[in-house]
């Protein structure tokens, strides 16, 4: 199941490690993780995070896909991919007058993630930075800034949103708990 990350820190769930809960009630202003539970167990976890010129300037329509965790034995069977879905609901979609757009930065060499993103489907590998540069320069020089990616071979991929609103759902498909 997948749910909104505050929801998961308020429990008092002794089963959540520390780190996990930590990690879960840093925010951004906006809630932008999402949490995947079997159980009362937490297996899985990814963020959203505004996409930003050095911090300041940040570009309204597009986001960034900072990471996705999952519990290494439940790999491969559709909760990464649930919890990147849930994120882009939280993003005006194509019907919008202003699409929003999220952007996955991924270490070249890192086959998993290659795999992961190539198996969303609706995931649109871009190339590398230069090639997002052609069409979207100021997305790669923030992605370059804000992911550590100039000294690093890196591929870049494009998620549109797929919300219904005109800004960001924070509560995305979600529904109170």
């Amino acid at each position: 199941m997948i749910w909104d990350a505050p929801s998961c820190t308020r429990s008092k769930n002794p089963s959540y490690s520390e780190n996990a809960l930590g990690f879960l009630r840093f925010g951004q202003g906006y809630a932008s993780y999402v949490a995947a539970l079997k159980g009362q167990e937490l297996v899985g976890c990814a963020q959203l995070g505004r996409l930003a010129v050095c911090g300041y300037f940040v570009l309204r329509c597009d986001f960034v896909i900072n990471l996705v965790l999952v519990a290494p034995s439940l790999r491969r069977k559709g909760i990464g991919r649930e919890l990147v879905t849930e994120l882009l609901h939280r993003l005006p979609g194509e019907e919008s007058s202003d699409p929003f757009r999220a952007w996955a930065v991924v270490d070249a060499h890192n086959q998993a993630a290659l795999e992961f993103f190539a198996s969303m489907g609706s995931a649109q590998r871009v190339g590398t930075l230069s090639e997002v540069a052609a069409t979207s320069p100021l997305v790669a020089f923030a992605l370059t800034l804000s992911q550590g990616a100039l000294f690093r071979d890196v591929v870049v991929y494009q998620l549109n949103g797929r919300g219904d609103g005109s800004e960001y759902l924070w509560k995305g498909r979600l529904r109170e708990t």
